[in-house]
């Protein structure tokens, strides 16, 4: 295959020295990828990410020419990074020691970067001016419904009055993410790139000032396939199973993610009181277009930008175009339509108290276009719809490791040269297939530990290096099980599956061995407890 350069705008890549997340080589077209046969691309190019150049410090980012300074990581993460200078707003992802990414450009561009597959990653351009726009929806069947499913939801019946009672309080509401076929054929890493979408929606919250995180509650492939247009696609997500309650399956939001249709996404209007709470967005819109979060805002009750639209339920609950004050051009919030003058997208919801800073201007106005308001408002009521009782589905066996005994956590690298901070750590970590977990000092070093299991010892124990596996994960406490597990409770149980979902269910319970009927259930052996410490696994 012929080689090229990778020539994104007018900037040539030549390399990148070290620290740089984009390793130094050339670069192939690889539109023959599956997970480059998305719609709306402009290229997609095979590149080298270096793992280990994510933490607390600035990110060169040799494509664009440019280094982005590190802002933090996103909302209560620990292995989601958030980056941005004066032309790049970026969050990247590390899902299993694999990289996603969204570069969105000043200039309107878009950039993802996405795991294909056999040590392959890929960064792509989407074609921005064709991906279409986003459409909220009105549901006919809501009213009959709605009465009903308030007596059962008493939370949600005055949402706005339950939003008041602290503005401040984190509230977290749970998604059920569901995918089509179409969806699966060129995405090969499913859990990975939906992490990153979550991870960016809630930069988005954050970035807002809004209180809200949101997090899956399960994964499953859809009994539908895409259909041309959005409002059919919809529909059947709509009727796919035999009740909403069912389809969202506990969740407080249910999502249809797909390879396309007609416009970037379709969601239902202020539909918490309903239960309605359903929405469907295109992969190439849903990452690098910020329409997942969009669709969800319709559910709360968020519209578009008052020049297009009126939001019959909230008076100031519209997106904004973003005036330009000193800067060369103006910009829309999320829920904001293309008009000349505004053509990028950007990471916020309307909110008049928030100053978007490239262009020293706010983001909403009082009255007409406060739609983090809103949110706030409402977002007890969104995390009342749903009681995550359910999980998606039964443990997979690739779980289940059979005839083994447990040998001990160690330390397999040690470092002790005071440059790592927690961040680094867990980049290292995440890096190395062999650690399971990690700890990390305030003085810079870092230690990488793995657990051990040998063949014949006759016990069936979690695959705890298998992310679907992990029954809870530890992520930056100031203690550590420096001792390994000791026992919480013995119990006799049919299988090894019982002994999973038991312990699954039990709050300090993080490990389990299983023979002859018999379930052990672990805890973590706390040795140290320490604010000079931090512990967490690799799937922080």
């Amino acid at each position: 295959m012929m080689k090229i350069y990778l020539l994104l705008g007018a900037i040539l890549w030549t390399g990148a020295n070290g620290g740089a997340l984009f390793k130094e080589r050339a670069v192939e077209s690889r539109m023959d990828l599956p997970c480059c046969q998305d719609d709306n691309l402009l290229s997609c190019h095979q590149v080298d990410l270096d793992v280990n150049s994510l933490g607390d410090q600035d990110l060169e980012l040799a494509p664009l020419n440019t280094t982005v300074q590190y802002k933090g990581l996103v909302q209560g993460s620990k292995n989601s990074y958030h980056y941005e200078n004066d032309l790049v707003d970026l969050v990247l992802t590390v899902h299993n020691g694999d990289i996603y990414g969204h570069m969105a450009l000043d200039n309107g561009d878009s950039y993802t970067v996405e795991y294909c597959g056999d040590g392959i990653h890929v960064m792509k351009q989407l074609d921005v001016e064709n991906l279409g726009e986003n459409v909220g929806e009105e549901n006919d069947d809501e009213e009959e419904m709605s009465s009903g499913f308030l007596r059962s939801q008493s939370r949600a019946i005055n949402p706005a009055e339950e939003g008041e009672e602290d503005r401040m309080d984190m509230v977290e509401y749970s998604i059920k993410i569901y995918y089509t076929p179409q969806f699966a054929a060129v995405t090969a890493d499913i859990e990975g790139y939906v992490e990153q979408v979550i991870q960016e929606t809630n930069q988005g919250y954050f970035d807002s000032k809004v209180p809200l995180k949101a997090k899956v509650l399960c994964i499953e492939e859809a009994t539908i396939d895409d259909m041309p247009l959005s409002s059919d696609q919809l529909s059947a997500f709509k009727n796919m199973k035999g009740s909403i309650a069912e389809l969202r399956g506990t969740a407080d939001v249910a999502v249809l993610l797909v390879k396309s249709f007609d416009a970037c996404g379709r969601g239902y209007v202020n539909s918490i009181r309903s239960g309605y709470t359903l929405s469907v967005a295109t992969k190439n819109c849903a990452l690098g277009y910020y329409s997942f979060g969009h669709e969800i805002g319709h559910n709360i009750g968020l519209m578009h930008n008052k020049e297009v639209s009126t939001n019959r339920y909230y008076e100031d609950g519209h997106g904004y175009l973003i005036e330009q004050g000193s800067h060369y051009t103006g910009y829309r919030t999320i829920l904001a339509y293309y008009v000349s003058g505004h053509r990028t997208r950007v990471n916020y919801y309307s909110n008049p108290d928030v100053i978007y800073p490239r262009t020293g201007t706010s983001t909403g106005k009082v009255g007409v276009a406060n739609n983090a308001k809103i949110i706030t408002d409402n977002r007890f009521a969104l995390a009342a719809v749903g009681d995550e009782s359910k999980s998606c589905s039964d443990t997979p066996d690739e779980c289940f490791l059979e005839d083994v005994g447990l040998v001990e956590s160690r330390n397999i690298i040690v470092y002790n040269s005071g440059k790592y901070s927690q961040a680094k750590c867990l980049s290292v970590c995440v890096a190395n297939s062999n650690c399971y977990e990690y700890i990390s000092r305030t003085t810079g070093a870092c230690y990488i530990r793995k657990i051990s299991f040998k063949a014949g010892g006759g016990y069936t124990m979690p695959n705890i290096m298998n992310q679907k596996c992990l029954l809870k994960n530890e992520c930056g406490v100031m203690e550590f099980p420096f001792y390994g597990f000791i026992t919480l409770q013995t119990l006799s149980t049919a299988d090894a599956r019982e002994c999973h979902e038991t312990c699954a269910k039990a709050d300090t319970c993080k490990f389990w061995t299983w023979k002859n009927k018999t379930c052990e259930l672990k805890a973590d052996n706390y040795k140290y407890k320490s604010s000079y410490w931090f512990f967490g696994t690799r799937f922080c």
